[in-house]
């Protein structure tokens, strides 16, 4: 029976709610003390039951043929007593029942077709309700429960500090599985003098003798009492009908199935200026003299010698003023300058970024066979997902460089890097130590937080297998492949260890319990199990994307923070947690994500949670305007101190929160990839005329020089409103040709026109209507096959020299002596633009 029919049945079968055809009125006589509400959800048909008391309410859903209970009895500290059913109301699609007790009122509200029923509870304290120890502060009962999920594991910080931005719980049950979702958007009642949100109380499942406690519950902190005052808690319970028993890491992925739909980020946003006005003004910072040096730093390629010595280095402190610099500080920002400069060229600027890629050999260490921090020697520590990005970074960097510029070193020192971090990943047996020794490659102690000696954070294994992926597109190593996909393999199947330290003792054998030390590793791993899917088509590492998906939607905000003013001028949503124990989000982190979400959008049919990874992404481009002090309102600045004011295009670190009133303190030149990175994904190479619409570069992670060139742009358009809106989309950096622009619909490519160039940059060219929230996707390519063969061939080529140049320099020196001087003849070849012969005599190098 579908649940339509199901429904039917259900309210003209069961009389107390009188129910008609069409419109279902409901009435009930005013001395009521139940009453019940059956609607068709998404999901199917529940019933909400309102008794005498809190305690009575119960939600069942229509499962095989009959009523299963799914939750019951509300308990919390803030209301109680006998309540008295006071209103039922029914309009078009949507019902709702409201109870009124003592110094309390709760309303269950459900739209017809909708993703959950919504509960507001409302507590009007005339005196402070004390609390102590673990308090529930709104708890429901899943008879049978067998598999839980909640918020987050415990962070590597111990305590009371877990995981901030996924308030949501979930049970599976025999039948049926449930999720409640608290929107703590309403939750203002927070503050001194009661439990702050995250530091004192958290979203949980907990086990009880009959079942488990969906719930929210505080513990004993910075407070010892709730209110006085108005009191508001709003939370959704999500159904659906699941005979299958899941895992606790699918339970999480499940639990986002259910919740994605009630993610707050429908609205449209308001327009705060263009981000190429942020990228322009950093990058006219990183040239000034306080904010960079040219020191003096010799490397040659040793007795090879297949690329050109460098004499000077440039460098980037962590703030302006400062001094110093390592990968991170000069480099975060490497790859989308070289981008912004590629679309709006300047020769000094593009001078100085070319000299930064040319030096990134510098930090590859010959004894440990990685890429590490220090471009003065090995250091004494190193840390696991820095390690893991500065990979990333370098090939990355490579890969947006001019095809005239190409190095062969940089990409091939990335191959040649990828020796180093295997031998890292096996000694560790996949659970990456946070910080390690670079010449053992053993564990190390925290070096922030000595007292929790080594702790560890398996979830880099998405960066590595990342890592390998990128390296076996590159140089077809089959051993690459496979070990990216045995890494893959143990984190979700057979790693475990154990953390014992002066704070917490803890055995971790499943990785629902693993914590989130960098969100690098969950964002990034959900590519590398993707691209794994594409080539072998296992259906696991499908399945690992989509988890390691829901682990990264659990470190983002899912309400608004309306927490006093400072909260209430910034917007957080959509923004990013840089770890499973921080309150505030953070650039690079949200940055690093929205990179892997536009690839996982542009890259993977029917991606799971796509709507909402669409909603992400368009919060990302109007709230990451907030990470500047050029955006604050007076609330924000007089918070902030004059400090941040002296760089107002840089961004700070961290947001400012409630619960970590610090951000908003500080303009580090290490974040600061966010301005370029936001310009390059929704500005430079398009944009629509209306603002309400975002218009996403799907070249996020690859396909930099077919977009820069023409041969291909992908583009995709989210209408963030609630109304039909008109878009007319203008190209930006177009090289002159004719340009075919097709339209996705229905899974299939759709021709909109033949135009010039001139036209699309123009943007009088191509107009077309969104309706609201809709989701299409464009693709503008040049006629002309000859510039789609060149890039083709410019790719093959490079991948061709990069993979000899990492070969020539891990052969003994005796076989790859003699071998140097046809490296450099293939060099010639590509400079002169012989691209094949190139390939093939790099090929040769053997």
């Amino acid at each position: 029976m579908g649940w339509m029919a199901a429904l039917l049945s259900i309210l003209l079968g069961f009389g107390s709610l009188a129910s008609q055809s069409g419109a279902a009125a409901i009435s009930l006589p005013k001395a009521a003390v139940q009453a019940e509400l059956t609607q068709g959800l998404e999901s199917g048909v529940v019933r909400v039951k309102f008794g005498r008391a809190l305690t009575e309410v119960s939600v069942d859903a229509w499962v095989g043929e009959k009523w299963q209970r799914v939750m019951s009895g509300i308990q919390t500290p803030i209301a109680g007593g006998e309540g008295r059913v006071v209103g039922v109301e029914t309009t078009a699609g949507k019902k709702t029942l409201e109870m009124r007790g003592s110094g309390w009122s709760l309303r269950s509200e459900a739209n017809l077709g909708g993703p959950s029923i919504r509960f507001v509870l409302t507590a009007n304290l005339e005196k402070p309700v004390p609390i102590t120890g673990e308090t529930t502060l709104l708890g429901m009962l899943v008879p049978n429960a067998k598999v839980t999920s909640d918020q987050g594991p415990m962070s590597i910080y111990g305590g009371n500090i877990y995981g901030a931005g996924f308030p949501v719980s979930y049970a599976w049950q025999p039948g049926v599985e449930t999720a409640v979702f608290f929107d703590l958007t309403h939750a203002t009642w927070f503050g001194p003098a009661t439990p702050r949100r995250h530091l004192d109380a958290r979203v949980v499942a907990r086990p009880l003798e009959n079942g488990s406690e969906l719930g929210f519950r505080s513990f004993a902190g910075h407070s010892t009492q709730i209110g006085p005052g108005q009191i508001k808690l709003v939370w959704h319970v999500a159904t659906r009908i699941s005979q299958s028993q899941p895992s606790r890491i699918e339970a999480l992925a499940r639990s986002v199935d259910l919740v994605a739909p009630l993610h707050p980020s429908q609205k449209a946003p308001k327009s705060l200026g263009s981000w190429k006005e942020y990228a322009k003004d950093l990058i006219a910072t990183l040239r000034r003299s306080d904010a960079g040096a040219v020191i003096d730093r010799p490397w040659n390629d040793g007795a090879l010698g297949l690329v050109p010595p460098i004499q000077k280095v440039v460098t980037h402190p962590s703030h302006v003023g400062q001094l110093g610099s390592d990968f991170s500080t000069t480099n975060n920002h490497l790859s989308p300058s070289l981008l912004y400069l590629r679309v709006n060229p300047n020769i000094a600027d593009l001078e100085l970024a070319r000299q930064k890629v040319n030096q990134l050999p510098i930090y590859f260490n010959d004894q440990g066979k990685f890429i590490g921090w220090n471009p003065y020697g090995t250091g004494s520590l190193a840390m696991s997902w820095q390690t893991l990005w500065f990979a990333i970074e370098t090939l990355r960097a490579s890969e947006v460089s001019e095809p005239g510029e190409f190095n062969p070193s940089v990409a091939g020192r990335f191959l040649m890097g990828a020796q180093g971090l295997e031998e890292l990943a096996k000694k560790s047996a996949y659970a990456f130590p946070q910080w390690w020794y670079p010449d053992s490659k053993l564990p190390a102690i925290q070096n922030d937080v000595p007292d929790l000696g080594v702790v560890y954070e398996p979830w880099q294994v998405g960066q590595y297998a990342y890592i390998l992926a990128r390296a076996h597109e590159i140089d077809k190593d089959a051993s690459k492949l496979a070990e990216a996909k045995r890494s893959l393999a143990a984190l979700f199947e057979t790693v475990r260890f154990q953390v014992k330290n002066a704070r917490y003792e803890r055995s971790y054998s499943d990785p629902a319990d693993f914590p989130i030390a960098e969100l690098f590793g969950n964002a990034y791993g959900a590519v590398a199990s993707y691209k794994i899917h594409a080539i072998t088509k296992d259906q696991r590492f499908k399945e690992y994307g989509r988890r390691f998906l829901a682990t990264l939607l659990r470190l983002t905000p899912w309400y608004e923070d309306q927490i006093g003013p400072v909260a209430s001028d910034l917007s957080s949503l959509g923004l990013f947690y840089p770890h499973g124990g921080a309150y505030n989000p953070t650039p690079w982190e949200t940055t690093e994500a929205n990179l892997c979400i536009a690839w996982v959008l542009a890259n993977v049919p029917n991606a799971p949670y796509r709507q909402l990874l669409v909603q992400l992404s368009n919060l990302n481009r109007v709230n990451s305007f907030g990470f500047f002090p050029a955006n604050w309102s007076p609330t924000v600045q007089n918070h902030a101190g004059p400090e941040p004011m002296k760089n107002l295009f840089l961004p700070i670190e961290p947001f400012y929160t409630f619960e970590a009133p610090g951000g908003h303190t500080g303009a580090p030149i290490l974040y600061s990839s966010t301005s370029l990175w936001n310009y390059w994904l929704y500005e430079a190479l398009a944009k629509c005329s209306n603002p309400a619409i975002m218009v996403l570069n799907l070249a996020a992670l690859d396909g930099y020089e077919a977009a820069l060139s023409g041969a291909e742009r992908r583009f995709l358009l989210h209408n963030s409103s609630g109304k039909m809106e008109e878009c007319r989309l203008q190209m930006n950096g177009l090289p002159k040709g004719t340009y075919l622009v097709e339209r996705l619909s229905n899974g299939r490519w759709s021709t909109l026109g033949r135009f010039d160039s001139s036209a699309l940059e123009k943007g009088s060219a191509v107009g077309f209507g969104l309706g609201p929230n809709a989701v299409t996707e464009i693709r503008v390519r040049n006629l002309d096959p000859k510039v789609s063969a060149r890039v083709a061939e410019q790719t093959v080529a490079q991948k061709g020299l990069a993979s000899a140049y990492a070969r020539l320099h891990l052969m003994p020196i005796e076989r790859s002596f003699p071998l140097a001087a046809g490296f450099k003849k293939a060099m010639d070849m590509y400079r002169s633009n012989q691209l094949s012969e190139a390939k093939k005599a790099a090929e040769s190098l053997r």
